[in-house]
């Protein structure tokens, strides 16, 4: 059996800096463009995992 992982973080949000702990602060619109180029052409996947934080729910 082999597994595949693949591993995507969350696109750029709207308080920008660096790292964004638990803080849930939304992605921007390049945000968006960012995370749908970041998949395109990719999958399907037999489970998604993410965090409850929106930036990365809500995608």
């Amino acid at each position: 059996m082999t597994l595949h992982l693949d591993l995507l973080r969350h696109g750029e949000t709207e308080l920008g800096g660096g790292l964004r702990g638990s803080l849930d602060d939304a992605l921007t619109a390049k945000g968006w463009e960012q995370m749908c180029a970041a998949v395109a052409e990719q999958g399907p996947w037999d489970r998604l995992i993410s965090s409850p934080l929106q930036r990365c729910a809500l995608f």
